[in-house]
């Protein structure tokens, strides 16, 4: 199979010598978008119940600091994986 034809899952598990996986990022990712969904709630919920406004900012913070972590995230899995497909275009096994 051509490198640079792998998907993200057949990339984020190929290795070669020294290499790790890349799993990391997907987890990483994952857990990001936990997050945001828990601090969307919170942040309803706040908001539900009239909860002072300077808990409702601080929470509105966070969402949007996550966010940014999120969109981040998936920027540098997506970059790494445009880099690695052009770098390395030879046929291997996978």
């Amino acid at each position: 199979m051509e490198k640079s034809k792998m998907t993200w899952e057949e990339y984020k598990n190929f290795k070669e010598d020294g290499d790790t996986s890349y799993n990391e990022f997907d987890k990483c990712h994952n857990n990001g978008n936990d997050i945001l969904s828990d601090i969307r709630e919170l942040l309803e919920m706040a908001q539900n119940y009239n909860v002072n406004e300077s808990a409702i900012d601080c929470l509105d913070a966070a969402l949007e600091e996550m966010q940014k972590f999120c969109n981040n995230m998936m920027d540098c899995k997506c970059n790494h994986f445009e880099a690695y497909k052009k770098r390395l275009g030879t046929i291997v096994e996978v």
